[in-house]
């Protein structure tokens, strides 16, 4: 393998492959930050948790959702649950002889578009699933196959993203930078009213924006992130369980171990140990 300055630069379609498709390993996975070669990456995530890195960008985990990157951009994962998906790799010159190069073109001049939460879920699996057994196939017909899957795929996204940008609400501004709060202010901060308090907003409020833009309440996703990041200093690290709870702003151990507990059916020692058996 390469390396570019004191980053790995990973080559993963070689020699004159233009696309490549494959599930996610079923394993926990911390990768080292890392570039890729002169190729794409479209990333579906359909479950698991953990983190994912894209240059100072910390994303967590939160499917089903799709990430996208450009040839020779920074990330890593550190995953706290094994994750499901499909990794799809392709470069320009798979598309040239149609004029289909134009796609990507809109897809990189999209705003937000490293992360893309997803509506369809059950459309959007079909495509990666259709992809993967076209892909492995090798039939006579799979490549103008995979074309029109990736036509289709990328209209999609273009047309999803298109109207988040149209529609403009202050309501999906708040759940953004709600999002963004929780990566910077979880664990320090446990309640929906801080959060809420520091959005200029009402906990009411809050909560509605977030059964609007999302599956889950506000408590619920500030308990999932509590959640990973207690399993990150688990998985990755050696601190014991009093000094975890001490990070996550619990005022003593056996409440931090009730609170796990009572989320994930297992009690954090027993969560660790299981991965390292």
């Amino acid at each position: 393998m390469k390396t570019t300055g004191d980053f790995e630069r990973k080559q993963k379609i070689s020699g004159e492959e233009k696309f490549k498709i494959a599930p996610f390993k079923k394993k926990l996975k911390k990768t080292k930050p890392h570039k890729h070669g002169d190729y794409y990456e479209l990333i579906y995530i359909e479950s698991g948790q953990g983190f994912h890195w894209i240059e100072t960008e910390r994303y967590p985990i939160r499917p089903p959702e799709l990430y996208f990157l450009q040839p020779g951009q920074l990330h890593c994962w550190q995953f706290t649950e094994i994750p499901d998906g499909y990794v799809c790799l392709f470069k320009t010159g798979f598309f040239d002889a149609l004029g289909d190069g134009r796609l990507i073109e809109l897809l990189e001049m999209i705003d937000g578009k490293h992360r893309i939460p997803l509506r369809d879920e059950a459309f959007i699996r079909s495509i990666f699933q259709d992809l993967y057994h076209t892909y492995q196939s090798k039939s006579e017909f799979a490549r103008d196959k995979i074309l029109g899957n990736l036509r289709v795929l990328f209209a999609k996204i273009l047309s999803h993203q298109s109207q988040e940008l149209t529609d403009g609400l202050k309501n999906d501004s708040i759940f953004v930078q709600f999002q963004k709060m929780l990566v910077l202010h979880c664990p320090k901060i446990h309640t929906v009213k801080e959060y809420a308090q520091l959005l200029h907003t009402s906990p009411q409020n809050l909560n509605a924006v977030c059964r609007k833009n999302s599956p889950f309440t506000a408590n619920e996703m500030i308990i999932d992130q509590i959640l990973l990041e207690s399993k990150r200093y688990l998985l990755y690290t050696d601190r014991n369980i009093g000094e975890i709870s001490e990070l996550m702003h619990f005022n003593d151990a056996s409440y931090f171990v009730k609170f796990f507990k009572k989320h994930e059916s297992i009690t954090p020692h027993k969560y660790r140990q299981q991965y390292f058996q």
